[in-house]
């Protein structure tokens, strides 16, 4: 239960991947997340991203539109 938690964001990330960008769109932000720190990528991939990596990884221009982000992590939570 307690991996499941703290999992919580990836799984938001996924969400807007999937649920809020068109798939002919997904390689967009795919694109600018791998333009990011490659010891923040690093964290990523092992699970152990900061509080300042999250904030990275959603700071800057959203690669989905906002409102299709929030209607996807909403969806997910259901």
């Amino acid at each position: 239960a307690a991996t499941w938690a703290s999992r919580g964001f990836y799984r938001m990330l996924t969400a807007m991947l999937f649920r809020a960008a068109d798939p002919a769109d997904r390689w967009r932000v795919l694109e600018r997340f791998y333009r990011l720190d490659a010891g923040l990528i690093g964290r990523f991939y092992a699970g152990q991203s900061t509080i300042f990596d999250k904030a990275r990884v959603l700071t800057g221009k959203p690669p989905v539109p906002i409102g299709r982000a929030i209607a996807a992590i909403r969806e997910s939570r259901v």
